[in-house]
């Protein structure tokens, strides 16, 4: 119960860092906004990988 809260807890945030990051690059346009586009995403789908795939359970 505790990882799923963490679970959802975390994409809210990276929803909300996301929204802010948009909100300031989206002026700029151009090659730099699709760079930081991807490696964000590429970040945020990592990150709820390795929460869904850790089985160190002992840790909280």
């Amino acid at each position: 119960m505790y990882r799923i809260l963490m679970l959802i807890v975390s994409i809210v945030i990276a929803i909300v860092i996301w929204k802010l990051v948009v909100g300031v690059f989206a002026g700029l346009g151009g090659i730099l906004f699709l760079i930081i586009e991807a490696a964000l995403l590429l970040w945020l789908i990592f990150e709820i990988y390795r929460l869904l795939t850790n089985r160190n359970t002992g840790t909280y």
